[in-house]
């Protein structure tokens, strides 16, 4: 794992039920790309950014979670 590596994930706020509202917009679960842009070795978690339509979203996972 290193910064800059692409990662593939289901952000947590797409993991809703299909075609239920979260907001103005239905809930679509979707798997998006994004670069890992930090790794805290300490506490053993990496935070991943994507861009997901308009917005940036960041999302943060355990090592056991790491998929390469």
């Amino acid at each position: 794992m290193h910064l800059g590596e692409k990662y593939r994930f289901t952000p947590h706020a797409f993991t809703g039920e299909v075609g239920k509202t979260k907001g103005p917009m239905p809930c679509i679960p979707r798997t998006v790309t994004g670069r890992i842009v930090y790794i805290n070795e300490a506490h053993r978690y990496f935070t991943v950014e994507a861009s997901v339509d308009w917005a940036t979203i960041r999302e943060s996972f355990k090592f056991d979670e790491y998929r390469a």
